[in-house]
């Protein structure tokens, strides 16, 4: 039986090394174990800057002062590339206050 052109090993059906693939995707989980822990460390941010703007979640809202009003979309860049992100909106009076996560954008 001849052997793949592709494949260093006979017994290989990618035609990867697997001594070589291995810490690549270890390194690729990594950044993506970094990203998610980051992102988690923002909406955690944003939560709390709500929270100070607008009291607890589910909370009513005393008179005219500022509430939670949904989401946006936003994007941050890591580690050079643009990731999607949900910014909390808040508003007060009909208008819509300044976004917190505001510092980050």
């Amino acid at each position: 039986m001849s052997q793949s052109r592709f494949s260093s090993q006979p017994n290989t059906p990618t035609g990867v090394d697997p001594e070589l693939l291995l810490p690549a995707l270890q390194h690729e989980l990594h950044e993506r174990m970094r990203v998610a822990a980051a992102l988690q460390m923002l909406y955690q941010i944003f939560e709390e800057e709500v929270q100070a703007l607008c009291g607890k979640r589910y909370s009513r809202s005393v008179g005219d002062g500022p509430r939670r009003a949904g989401f946006d979309r936003g994007s941050v860049f890591w580690a050079g590339q643009k990731v999607s992100v949900k910014k909390p909106r808040v508003k007060q009076g009909g208008q819509r206050a300044p976004s917190p996560g505001h510092k980050f954008w």
